[in-house]
């Protein structure tokens, strides 16, 4: 007769990361359009002006784009990875108490700093390549392609600091759109303006709970690893893909509910072009969660 697999993560998971998703998102959207708002302050007008000369983006640019996220993940953004790791790891806590297993954690704390360190560079390094990739895409644009007016770029390019480069070109697009409509210059630059703060908080927002719910996940993962180390389960322990279960799950998730793989094992995303993962999220703003159970 098979064993009854029994649940390692206990409580209601779904309620507890969708709590930390409620509480904690606004903050992290709110610090990054300050972070957009001052790396724009630090680009003088006579900076962008030779950048549109030389058709270049200073080489410097990258570095105090980094500062800026640097600074915003280092205050903002790691105590709450903190958090979302304790949160995701406190269901660990309470599952084992459930099955009766005494743990110490002694690897736990460890094992999280150095997720939030590796995390913290890569996400660093992402966010400023992005931002470079979508503003040397316009300025080549409309420097060699279709050469546009220099206070006119000037204000393009301002407001794409922030975005994606498909963001960036989705704003660019709507901005020759617009003129080819004979919509005037100072409404359609307006217009621009708009669409383009909509894209970053539509962006702030992914962000944010993109990192939230990653940080949870791997919270869970790691206390997880850290009871298995310690041989105190009579059982291989798996892991099992969980979707929220509402009208928001995504073509990309909804065929991995359910889904189980073993504990150190990869989730085979089921869309091309897209890696596999140890755990969720698969995919920006993701709130799929897993169910270990031994």
């Amino acid at each position: 007769m098979a064993s009854k697999k029994k649940v390692i993560n206990g409580g209601d998971i779904e309620a507890r990361l969708n709590g930390l998703l409620a509480a904690e998102e606004p903050t992290l959207i709110r610090w990054l359009q300050r972070t957009w708002k001052a790396q724009n302050a630090d680009i003088t007008d006579v900076e962008l002006r030779a950048a549109i000369v030389a058709g270049e983006l200073p080489t410097d640019w990258a570095a105090r784009f980094q500062e800026r996220y640097a600074e915003f993940i280092n205050e903002r953004m790691v105590p709450r990875w903190e958090k979302a790791s304790g949160l995701g790891a406190g269901s660990v806590r309470e599952g084992i108490a459930v099955l009766g297993i005494e743990h110490e954690f002694s690897m736990l704390e460890g094992r999280i700093a150095q997720w939030v360190t590796h995390r913290g560079g890569e996400l660093v390094t992402g966010l400023t390549a992005k931002q470079m990739t979508a503003l040397r895409g316009v300025l080549w644009h409309h420097t060699v392609n279709k050469p546009l007016a220099e206070k006119e770029l000037m204000k393009l390019l301002r407001p794409l600091v922030g975005l994606t480069p498909g963001q960036a070109e989705a704003v660019r697009k709507q901005r020759e759109a617009l003129l080819e409509s004979e919509v005037p210059l100072a409404r359609a630059e307006s217009i621009v303006q708009r669409t383009a703060a909509r894209y970053r908080t539509i962006r702030a927002q992914r962000i944010a709970r993109t990192e939230l719910a990653m940080a949870y996940n791997n919270g869970t993962q790691a206390a997880v690893e850290d009871v298995a180390a310690s041989g105190a389960f009579d059982g291989p322990v798996e892991k099992v893909w969980v979707t929220q279960e509402d009208e928001r799950v995504c073509v990309v998730c909804g065929p991995l509910d359910g889904t189980t793989v073993g504990l150190s094992s990869e989730f085979e995303v089921p869309r091309r072009g897209m890696a596999n993962v140890e755990v969720p999220p698969a995919h920006p703003s993701c709130r799929c969660l897993l169910k270990y159970v031994v």
